[in-house]
């Protein structure tokens, strides 16, 4: 015979241990505090080219010299300006006889390879150029 009264055995069964749940949000907090990425935001990035206000005339002036990397017919082909280079070797050559202070930019057709794009920034550097920015293709 049970002489406890109802109510009583109610509040036993209704009783929760909450230490499985203080268990669960410890380790959700953990889990939240180390995935977290501490990078700053992209807008807070400094460009590899920056502008420089300076005055008209001075050496800042200078327009970066643009390659753009096409793909005619199967095989990869640089543009700079005017002038057309078959292979890495000749836009190295190219590129070493151009003024280098206002930097270069490369800039992929939508239908080059990505080894050709590599193979121009790697001339850029080759020819020792400082300043090298990859642009995204035109959409």
């Amino acid at each position: 015979m049970n002489f406890t009264p109802k109510s009583k055995q109610r509040s036993t069964l209704l009783r929760s241990d909450l230490t499985a749940m203080i268990d669960i949000i410890f380790q959700l907090l953990i889990f939240f505090l180390l995935s977290t990425t501490y990078a700053p935001p992209e807008g807070h990035l400094e460009p590899a080219l920056r502008a420089d206000h300076q005055e008209a005339g001075a050496a800042a002036d200078l327009v970066p010299q643009l390659v753009e990397v096409q793909s005619r017919g199967g095989r990869t082909v640089f543009v700079v300006g005017q002038v057309e280079v078959p292979d890495k070797d000749s836009l190295v050559a190219l590129l070493s006889t151009l003024p280098k202070q206002g930097g270069l930019f490369v800039r992929a057709q939508n239908n080059a390879l990505v080894s050709g794009a590599m193979a121009a920034l790697q001339a850029a550097r080759d020819a020792e150029f400082d300043k090298v920015t990859y642009v995204p293709p035109p959409q």
